[in-house]
């Protein structure tokens, strides 16, 4: 699901001339802190693909030539 919706996203940037900007997310302060979290929030967080999302959006991109 998620390859398909950054190839509509980078499709539609790519239409109108458009850039796509993402911001750098940093969940390291946050991963130090799990010992602290519910074991349902530690879960949570732990399973966030955030860099495979990162390379995944950027290939599409590049794919698309959008900046």
């Amino acid at each position: 699901m998620l390859p398909d919706a950054l190839s509509d996203a980078a499709a539609r940037a790519k239409g109108k001339l458009k850039p796509i900007v993402a911001e750098n997310l940093d969940f390291m302060a946050k991963k130090k802190a799990m010992a602290q979290l519910s074991p349902k929030g530690a879960r949570m967080l732990s399973g966030l693909l955030y860099e495979k999302y990162r390379q995944l959006l950027e290939a599409k991109c590049f794919r698309a030539r959008v900046d």
